[in-house]
Protein backbone atom coordinates (compact mmCIF):
# COMPACT_ATOMS: atom_id res chain seq x y z
CA UNK A 1 0.00 0.00 0.00
CA UNK A 2 1.53 3.50 -0.90
CA UNK A 3 1.26 6.42 1.87
CA UNK A 4 1.64 9.65 0.88
CA UNK A 5 3.05 12.50 3.12
CA UNK A 6 2.71 15.79 3.38
CA UNK A 7 5.04 18.61 5.11
CA UNK A 8 3.74 20.44 7.87
CA UNK A 9 6.05 23.58 8.66
CA UNK A 10 5.77 24.02 12.82
CA UNK A 11 8.14 26.17 15.32
CA UNK A 12 7.64 23.43 18.23
CA UNK A 13 6.96 19.53 17.75
CA UNK A 14 5.46 18.11 20.94
CA UNK A 15 6.09 14.41 20.91
CA UNK A 16 3.55 12.86 23.39
CA UNK A 17 -0.16 13.88 24.23
CA UNK A 18 0.49 13.23 27.58
CA UNK A 19 0.10 15.69 30.48
CA UNK A 20 3.54 16.72 29.75
CA UNK A 21 2.78 17.09 25.65
CA UNK A 22 -1.05 18.74 26.72
CA UNK A 23 0.92 21.00 29.32
CA UNK A 24 3.58 22.06 26.77
CA UNK A 25 0.44 22.55 23.96
CA UNK A 26 -0.85 25.11 26.44
CA UNK A 27 2.42 27.08 27.33
CA UNK A 28 3.04 27.22 23.78
CA UNK A 29 -0.59 28.49 22.61
CA UNK A 30 -0.56 31.22 25.56
CA UNK A 31 2.86 32.59 23.52
CA UNK A 32 1.81 32.22 20.12
CA UNK A 33 3.86 29.97 19.53
CA UNK A 34 3.00 27.46 16.65
CA UNK A 35 2.96 24.20 18.24
CA UNK A 36 2.04 20.83 16.98
CA UNK A 37 1.69 17.75 19.07
CA UNK A 38 2.23 13.96 17.83
CA UNK A 39 0.88 10.95 19.50
CA UNK A 40 -2.21 9.85 21.27
CA UNK A 41 -3.39 10.31 24.76
CA UNK A 42 -2.44 7.32 27.23
CA UNK A 43 -4.77 6.04 30.37
CA UNK A 44 -2.71 6.33 33.33
CA UNK A 45 -2.26 9.92 32.42
CA UNK A 46 -5.82 10.77 33.11
CA UNK A 47 -7.01 8.08 35.16
CA UNK A 48 -6.66 10.30 38.08
CA UNK A 49 -7.05 13.63 37.25
CA UNK A 50 -4.71 14.84 39.34
CA UNK A 51 -1.36 17.09 39.34
CA UNK A 52 1.65 16.38 41.68
CA UNK A 53 4.27 18.38 42.87
CA UNK A 54 6.69 16.33 44.78
CA UNK A 55 4.61 13.95 47.44
CA UNK A 56 8.06 11.64 48.98
CA UNK A 57 10.04 12.74 52.14
CA UNK A 58 13.56 13.23 51.47
CA UNK A 59 14.00 13.30 55.64
CA UNK A 60 12.08 10.02 56.48
CA UNK A 61 12.20 7.13 54.56
CA UNK A 62 9.38 5.71 52.91
CA UNK A 63 7.24 8.57 54.46
CA UNK A 64 5.19 10.74 52.15
CA UNK A 65 5.50 14.76 52.70
CA UNK A 66 2.69 17.77 52.94
CA UNK A 67 6.02 19.97 52.32
CA UNK A 68 6.69 19.43 48.66
CA UNK A 69 8.22 23.46 48.59
CA UNK A 70 10.59 22.10 51.28
CA UNK A 71 11.61 19.01 49.48
CA UNK A 72 12.90 20.42 46.29
CA UNK A 73 14.78 22.78 47.76
CA UNK A 74 16.43 19.80 49.72
CA UNK A 75 16.44 17.72 46.63
CA UNK A 76 18.95 20.56 44.80
CA UNK A 77 21.22 20.05 47.22
CA UNK A 78 21.41 16.51 48.08
CA UNK A 79 20.62 15.31 44.09
CA UNK A 80 21.78 18.46 41.97
CA UNK A 81 21.56 16.27 38.64
CA UNK A 82 17.61 15.39 39.41
CA UNK A 83 15.39 16.25 36.40
CA UNK A 84 13.14 18.74 39.52
CA UNK A 85 16.17 19.78 40.70
CA UNK A 86 17.29 21.45 37.00
CA UNK A 87 14.57 24.04 37.37
CA UNK A 88 14.15 26.70 39.72
CA UNK A 89 11.36 26.90 42.06
CA UNK A 90 9.70 30.03 40.18
CA UNK A 91 9.40 28.80 37.04
CA UNK A 92 7.82 25.54 39.15
CA UNK A 93 5.35 27.83 40.65
CA UNK A 94 4.67 29.61 37.45
CA UNK A 95 4.14 27.05 35.41
CA UNK A 96 1.48 25.36 38.01
CA UNK A 97 -0.37 28.65 38.55
CA UNK A 98 -0.73 29.13 34.64
CA UNK A 99 -1.65 25.43 33.75
CA UNK A 100 -4.23 25.64 36.30
CA UNK A 101 -5.35 29.27 35.76
CA UNK A 102 -6.00 28.23 32.03
CA UNK A 103 -7.81 25.24 32.83
CA UNK A 104 -9.95 26.95 35.37
CA UNK A 105 -10.62 29.77 32.57
CA UNK A 106 -12.04 26.52 30.14
CA UNK A 107 -14.17 24.92 33.14
CA UNK A 108 -11.80 22.97 34.57
CA UNK A 109 -11.38 23.90 38.20
CA UNK A 110 -7.82 23.24 40.11
CA UNK A 111 -7.81 24.02 43.85
CA UNK A 112 -4.97 23.25 46.52
CA UNK A 113 -3.08 24.97 49.38
CA UNK A 114 -0.35 27.22 48.47
CA UNK A 115 2.87 26.01 49.76
CA UNK A 116 1.30 21.74 51.00
CA UNK A 117 0.36 18.77 49.77
CA UNK A 118 -3.07 18.11 49.84
CA UNK A 119 -3.53 14.28 51.00
CA UNK A 120 -6.59 12.44 48.29
CA UNK A 121 -8.13 9.30 49.36
CA UNK A 122 -7.36 6.86 46.36
CA UNK A 123 -9.84 3.84 44.84
CA UNK A 124 -7.98 1.58 46.91
CA UNK A 125 -8.78 3.60 50.42
CA UNK A 126 -5.43 4.69 50.73
CA UNK A 127 -3.92 8.15 51.04
CA UNK A 128 -1.91 10.10 48.69
CA UNK A 129 -0.29 13.44 48.44
CA UNK A 130 -1.30 15.56 45.81
CA UNK A 131 -0.46 19.54 44.96
CA UNK A 132 -3.57 20.49 42.80
CA UNK A 133 -6.45 18.64 42.54
CA UNK A 134 -10.20 19.01 40.83
CA UNK A 135 -12.51 21.15 42.52
CA UNK A 136 -14.85 17.68 42.57
CA UNK A 137 -12.45 16.70 45.12
CA UNK A 138 -11.81 19.21 47.93
CA UNK A 139 -14.52 17.26 50.04
CA UNK A 140 -12.31 14.19 49.12
CA UNK A 141 -9.50 15.83 51.10
CA UNK A 142 -12.05 17.31 53.91
CA UNK A 143 -13.97 14.15 54.75
CA UNK A 144 -11.38 11.75 55.57
CA UNK A 145 -10.28 14.03 58.50
CA UNK A 146 -13.81 14.58 60.05
CA UNK A 147 -15.13 10.38 59.13
CA UNK A 148 -19.10 11.61 59.47
CA UNK A 149 -21.73 9.18 58.05
CA UNK A 150 -20.83 8.62 54.18
CA UNK A 151 -21.99 6.27 51.31
CA UNK A 152 -19.06 5.17 48.93
CA UNK A 153 -21.73 4.33 45.38
CA UNK A 154 -20.25 2.09 42.71
CA UNK A 155 -21.92 1.16 39.21
CA UNK A 156 -22.52 -2.46 38.39
CA UNK A 157 -19.81 -3.06 34.94
CA UNK A 158 -16.99 0.22 36.40
CA UNK A 159 -14.54 -1.87 36.32
CA UNK A 160 -12.14 0.89 37.53
CA UNK A 161 -13.78 1.42 40.84
CA UNK A 162 -15.03 -0.92 43.96
CA UNK A 163 -17.19 0.74 46.78
CA UNK A 164 -16.90 -2.26 48.85
CA UNK A 165 -12.85 -2.43 48.27
CA UNK A 166 -12.39 0.92 49.14
CA UNK A 167 -14.56 0.44 52.11
CA UNK A 168 -12.80 -3.01 53.45
CA UNK A 169 -9.74 -1.22 53.18
CA UNK A 170 -10.88 2.23 55.69
CA UNK A 171 -13.76 0.28 58.03
CA UNK A 172 -11.47 -0.19 60.86
CA UNK A 173 -10.85 3.66 60.51
CA UNK A 174 -14.17 4.95 59.38
CA UNK A 175 -16.85 3.35 61.12
CA UNK A 176 -19.88 5.25 59.47
CA UNK A 177 -18.49 4.13 55.95
CA UNK A 178 -21.49 2.91 54.02
CA UNK A 179 -20.55 1.10 50.53
CA UNK A 180 -23.16 0.06 47.78
CA UNK A 181 -24.09 -0.05 44.16
CA UNK A 182 -26.23 1.19 41.42
CA UNK A 183 -27.27 1.07 38.07
CA UNK A 184 -25.83 3.75 35.86
CA UNK A 185 -28.89 5.51 34.03
CA UNK A 186 -29.31 4.44 30.44
CA UNK A 187 -27.13 1.33 31.38
CA UNK A 188 -29.06 -1.69 32.09
CA UNK A 189 -27.78 -3.72 29.20
CA UNK A 190 -23.95 -2.43 29.06
CA UNK A 191 -21.70 -5.55 30.21
CA UNK A 192 -18.44 -2.86 30.84
CA UNK A 193 -18.64 0.89 31.54
CA UNK A 194 -16.17 3.63 30.63
CA UNK A 195 -15.77 6.62 32.71
CA UNK A 196 -15.32 9.22 29.82
CA UNK A 197 -18.50 8.57 28.17
CA UNK A 198 -20.24 8.10 31.83
CA UNK A 199 -18.88 12.05 32.62
CA UNK A 200 -19.99 13.23 29.27
CA UNK A 201 -23.64 12.14 29.44
CA UNK A 202 -23.69 13.57 32.91
CA UNK A 203 -23.07 17.10 31.34
CA UNK A 204 -26.85 17.36 30.83
CA UNK A 205 -29.63 18.14 33.20
CA UNK A 206 -31.38 15.25 32.40
CA UNK A 207 -28.96 12.37 33.17
CA UNK A 208 -27.90 14.38 36.05
CA UNK A 209 -31.57 14.17 37.35
CA UNK A 210 -31.87 10.66 36.16
CA UNK A 211 -28.38 9.71 38.72
CA UNK A 212 -30.14 12.05 41.89
CA UNK A 213 -33.01 9.33 41.26
CA UNK A 214 -31.09 6.59 41.36
CA UNK A 215 -28.85 7.82 43.89
CA UNK A 216 -31.80 8.48 46.35
CA UNK A 217 -33.38 5.72 47.40
CA UNK A 218 -29.98 4.03 48.63
CA UNK A 219 -28.99 6.72 50.66
CA UNK A 220 -29.77 5.51 54.53
CA UNK A 221 -29.71 8.98 56.33
CA UNK A 222 -25.84 10.35 54.64
CA UNK A 223 -24.61 13.52 54.78
CA UNK A 224 -21.37 12.70 52.22
CA UNK A 225 -21.35 10.99 49.10
CA UNK A 226 -18.20 9.60 47.29
CA UNK A 227 -18.54 8.73 44.02
CA UNK A 228 -15.83 7.67 41.22
CA UNK A 229 -14.46 10.15 39.30
CA UNK A 230 -17.38 10.49 36.42
CA UNK A 231 -18.72 14.21 37.02
CA UNK A 232 -18.30 15.66 33.51
CA UNK A 233 -15.65 16.83 31.23
CA UNK A 234 -16.35 20.28 31.05
CA UNK A 235 -17.69 22.00 33.61
CA UNK A 236 -17.52 19.35 36.61
CA UNK A 237 -18.16 22.38 39.36
CA UNK A 238 -21.38 22.61 37.14
CA UNK A 239 -22.27 18.72 38.04
CA UNK A 240 -21.19 18.38 41.34
CA UNK A 241 -23.03 21.43 42.32
CA UNK A 242 -26.77 20.74 40.51
CA UNK A 243 -26.51 17.28 41.79
CA UNK A 244 -25.42 18.29 45.78
CA UNK A 245 -28.84 20.53 45.13
CA UNK A 246 -31.01 17.79 44.14
CA UNK A 247 -29.98 14.94 46.74
CA UNK A 248 -29.02 17.97 49.57
CA UNK A 249 -25.74 16.46 50.73
CA UNK A 250 -22.03 16.50 49.75
CA UNK A 251 -20.75 15.12 47.26
CA UNK A 252 -16.74 13.84 46.27
CA UNK A 253 -14.91 12.20 43.19
CA UNK A 254 -12.62 9.54 44.38
CA UNK A 255 -10.13 9.32 41.51
CA UNK A 256 -10.37 6.55 39.12
CA UNK A 257 -7.39 3.67 38.70
CA UNK A 258 -5.85 2.06 35.85
CA UNK A 259 -7.16 -0.78 34.22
Amino acid sequence: MKHEYSDIETDLLIIGAGMAGMSAAVFAAERNVNALVAGGPGTIEYSSGLMDLWGISLTAKGKITKKPWDMLARLRKEMPGHPCALTDMKTFKQAFYELTGILKDNGLEYIGYEKLNSLVMTPFGTLRPCFRLPVTMKNNCLVFKEKPKCLILGFRGLREFSPVFFKEMLKNRWPGLRASYIQFPGCMHARELFTPLMAQSLETGQMQERLAQAVYPVLRGEKFLGLPAVLGINCSANVLAALENQLNLKIFEIPASPV
